[in-house]
């Protein structure tokens, strides 16, 4: 009995605020949205890292252009790398935003990206080069490799996500 529970505990855990609607039921659009998810601190970060799922963290600042013009392209990119966790957070939101950007990942430059594999940081790297943001997630992160086909066929069919 005390095994259910404990998946229950997990699931609501994991899908707390996802039902958005109430229904019961998480449709793709509330799934995507979770995936794509705004963090708004390091334990936050930490705690999904720590599932050890493959994450990609962007780490943008409230008055970077290239991070807001790089912003439509990374959600297509969560899209198409439908199983990696996408997440994001403003460097300057707060002081433990703050200190994310500043002694976790050294940042210098933004936006800034970090690849977490099995609990472990396994690469970052900056900029808003789409090259560089494809070449560093299918090299690193497992989950994101294996849709290198179906980020190939997007790329082909829509200039905005071809590599410049």
């Amino acid at each position: 009995m005390q095994r259910y529970q404990h998946r229950d505990q997990e699931y609501e855990r994991a899908f707390n605020g996802v039902d958005r609607d109430g229904t019961g039921v998480i449709s793709t659009e509330e799934l995507g949205q979770a995936i794509r998810r705004k963090v708004h601190g390091e334990a936050e970060i930490n705690e999904i890292v720590n599932s050890g799922a493959d994450v990609v963290v962007k780490l943008a600042f409230s008055w970077c252009r290239p991070c807001k013009a790089f912003y439509p392209r990374y959600e297509k990119f969560a899209e198409i790398y439908g199983e990696t966790q996408f997440l994001r957070i403003v460097g300057n939101e707060n002081e433990s935003c703050k200190h994310y950007a500043k002694d976790v990942l050294q940042a210098k430059i933004s936006p800034m990206f970090a690849a977490y594999s099995k609990g472990q940081l396994v690469a970052t790297w900056n900029g808003a080069n789409i090259l560089r943001f494809v070449e560093n997630m299918e090299q690193n992160l497992p989950s994101a490799r294996k849709f290198s086909k179906e980020r190939e066929a997007v790329q082909a069919s829509d200039p905005s996500m071809a590599p410049k």
